[in-house]
């Protein structure tokens, strides 16, 4: 979805920023709202929103400039070379970098609390006065969201379609409201990946945790580090003592205690997804925003009733980290209030608000997984394997991920797969990993269908198949897997499966980068192309590259020899 204008605000200056939303709900203008404290950087999903809008409204102020995420867009609207028109909401004064690229004339002061509609209709003249370069206002289309006819009226004269983005709009006010919902859903539907396997002629790297974490690993908490650290020499003179006992030589001594500390940092670790961390005001203003969603929603306290504006609060609510406004987010998508009814979209949030530490919601996820919605036992599954709202069963986390599988669920099955070959909640088998990655994949998990590929590659599980292994690859690379983008450049590169082609070998590799230009291994592998040419002064460049993005990865494999071969060293 692509829209006209990009709206940037501190959480104090929220009513100033529904106004603007207000005025700009008497035009055709598309817009997109957002908080400058609700993230710590722009997300790829925020970026590309901004990168589409024509225009960007930044409300400014002393404490909107201390926001490094607000500078982030800023800096970012420089360089793309944005039109920008900033109003000012105290008597702060913009940096330098940003000050010459805002003319004067686009600066409009609107210090004092609510602006009124003159300075709003201010805004809107300078916005048409820009032209075509802004997008003329007069010749926007009535809606950026589709309309269909079949979708029946809601109490509120408005049904959103949750899961399909499709909707019957009456007013501006209630656009924005659905263009929340998308964003919500579009954030809370994650991805789960887990192990990742390279190929030998790969050089290993480190891979980013998703949502879920890695799989097959366990973190210690805080305490349990500062008990190892205050019984280290505990574990030390206890070592000791035995070796003494059996008159160990000294060189014996020594080996027994590495051996020991080895096996005690070896222990099986599970990586708990980071949660943003968000401030006394932010919890404060999402509790607020929650308790008038709720008078909406029940016409209460001087409002009316209107089940679409509810939602709307919600939303924002639980963009600021709110448990019960999730939750109710969810029962929305429930019970079809305000939107369609949508039993998998009630189990991401629902899912969602488990992980903020809801128990109502995780009985509600409980109720559809036991009810048989595909999406809600591998949420429930999920729950189990990480501990979200129970504790860590992987026997339960096994029974409802092959519950989802059967029902032909492709996350279902991935996770299902993953169980069989780690062993974890069940016997180590990769044969039937294989096959539940071989459903996944054929149901178009994309990281599954790299996998898959993987165990043709190296012959695990299945007969050794170049050619499969070439398909399944190349699948999960049309999908923008990046993992697989990289493995299908060493396929070219090296005529696995295809016909060598090292300009398609770049090409792939060029793609990848361009996915996830801070990824080291990326640069590496192009690096490794060059070699194979005998390119030796690019290949110095593209290792260099590496070296920027990571300056411990060479010490991490054996590609150090290779590049103190480049270096001459």
């Amino acid at each position: 979805m692509s829209y006209d204008i990009f709206i940037s605000y501190e959480i104090s200056d929220s009513s100033l920023a529904y106004e603007l939303v207000a005025a700009l709900g008497r035009s055709n203008v598309t817009y997109y709202l957002d908080c400058a404290n609700s993230s710590i950087t722009m997300s790829g999903y925020v970026k590309g929103i901004f990168e589409g809008c024509r225009t960007f409204i930044p409300l400014v102020s002393a404490r909107y400039l201390s926001e490094g995420y607000a500078r982030e867009l800023l800096s970012c609207a420089v360089g793309t070379n944005k039109q920008v028109l900033a109003c000012f909401t105290d008597d702060c004064m913009l940096p330098d970098e940003f000050a010459a690229f805002i003319p004067d004339g686009y600066r409009v002061n609107i210090c004092g609390g609510s602006a009124g509609e003159s300075v709003w209709d201010t805004v809107l003249q300078l916005l048409l006065a820009r032209g075509e370069e802004t997008g003329s206002v007069e010749n926007r289309e009535e809606s950026s969201l589709p309309i269909t006819e079949d979708v029946p009226k809601s109490e509120s004269n408005m049904e959103v379609s949750v899961g399909q983005a499709t909707a019957t709009v009456i007013d501006e006010e209630k656009k924005r409201a659905i263009a929340n919902l998308l964003y919500v859903l579009q954030t809370y539907k994650e991805e789960e990946t887990g192990h990742i396997r390279y190929h030998k002629s790969e050089p290993p790297k480190t891979v980013p945790l998703s949502d879920e974490g890695k799989k097959n690993k366990k973190v210690k908490t805080p305490q349990q580090q500062v008990w190892d650290v205050i019984l280290f020499p505990f574990r030390f003179v206890f070592e000791l003592f035995i070796t003494a006992l059996f008159k160990a030589p000294l060189l014996m001594i020594l080996v027994v205690f590495f051996v020991v500390m080895k096996c005690c940092d070896d222990e099986p670790k599970v990586s708990v997804p980071k949660r943003q961390v968000f401030t006394k005001e932010q919890i404060a203003e999402g509790k607020r925003i929650n308790k008038l969603a709720t008078d909406y929603y029940y016409g209460r306290n001087g409002v009316e009733k209107d089940r679409a504006k509810a939602l709307q609060y919600y939303l924002q609510a639980s963009e600021l980290g709110n448990a019960d406004a999730t939750y109710n987010v969810g029962m929305c998508a429930k019970l079809g209030m305000g939107c369609r009814k949508d039993l998998d979209v009630a189990s991401h949030i629902f899912y969602s608000a488990v992980k903020l530490g809801h128990e109502r919601a995780f009985e509600e996820l409980k109720a559809l997984a036991e009810a048989g919605d595909a999406e809600a036992q591998n949420r429930y599954g999920l729950c189990f394997e990480y501990g979200y709202g129970t504790k860590v069963i992987l026997k339960n986390a096994v029974y409802w991920y092959e519950q989802a599988a059967n029902q032909g669920y492709s996350y279902g099955q991935y996770n299902l797969a993953e169980c069989y070959y780690d062993g974890r909640g069940v016997k180590q088998n990769t044969r039937v990993a294989v096959k539940w990655f071989r459903n996944a994949a054929e149901g178009g998990h994309a990281t599954a269908q790299y996998e898959l590929g993987l165990f043709y590659l190296d012959g695990e599980g299945v007969a050794k198949n170049p050619y499969e292994a070439y398909n399944w690859i190349s699948k999960s690379a049309a999908q923008g897997n990046v993992d697989a983008l990289n493995q299908l450049a060493y396929c070219y590169a090296e005529g696995v499966g295809t016909d060598a082609d090292m300009g398609m070998a770049h090409a792939t590799i060029d793609k990848a980068i361009q996915m996830d230009p801070d990824e080291a291994n990326l640069y590496d592998s192009k690096g490794e192309f060059y070699m194979m040419v005998g390119d030796r002064e690019k290949a110095r460049k593209m290792y260099e590259k590496v070296m920027e993005k990571n300056p411990t990865f060479y010490k991490k494999c054996t590609w150090s020899k290779l590049y103190d071969y480049i270096n001459n060293k």
